[in-house]
């Protein structure tokens, strides 16, 4: 189901399977939400076939940069609030909107996120794929939230939810840990 990597390349007669990747944190919400707007970022110009968000009052994704923006400024000690990562699902698996959100979800409550601000895009098509965006200052507290173990800790979730939805299992390789 599942490979966390710190790059997706993906290499010429390998499967894409599941496939997650955790990105290095960063300081922009902007630029982490970019593959979410219509259009999209880069040169594919993909967009998000849906969105949800996750303790915020909007779905839209500009509204939702900004009050992630705000919040995470509100914590003098955080410099990169953006936490984010992918899953990219086999092609061959059957997944839909409720089962990559229900995915996300799992994934949030293991990392202990489930009560951050977090915007879910899921991109559906030949490599249908999670898009997931955290703001690492909790809304309220506006503490930091300091993710520990959390490859290890999606890997395990990631591999109960294989079981769960019977979906492929991917081993992931022992050279590529998360950034």
């Amino acid at each position: 189901m599942v490979r966390l990597a710190s790059t997706l390349s993906h290499v010429p007669g390998r499967s894409r399977k599941m496939i997650g990747q955790i990105y290095k944190r960063s300081a922009s919400f902007r630029a982490a939400l970019a593959p979410l707007r219509a259009g999209g970022a880069g040169p594919r110009r993909a967009h998000a076939a849906w969105i949800e968000t996750r303790n915020l009052p909007t779905q839209d994704v500009g509204v939702a940069e900004r009050i992630m923006g705000a919040t995470g400024r509100r914590s003098d000690r955080v410099e990169k609030p953006v936490y984010r990562f992918r899953v990219f699902f086999d092609h061959a698996d059957s997944v839909d909107a409720g089962m990559m959100l229900s995915i996300a979800d799992a994934v949030l409550l293991e990392l202990g996120a489930d009560e951050l601000q977090a915007v879910i895009g899921g991109f559906q098509g030949t490599h249908p794929h999670l898009y997931v965006v955290v703001n690492r200052v909790h809304p309220i507290r506006e503490t930091a939230w300091q993710p520990s173990n959390d490859y290890f800790g999606i890997m395990a979730c990631l591999r109960r939810l294989e079981r769960e939805h019977g979906l492929r299992r991917v081993h992931p390789p022992t050279d590529t840990v998360g950034a």
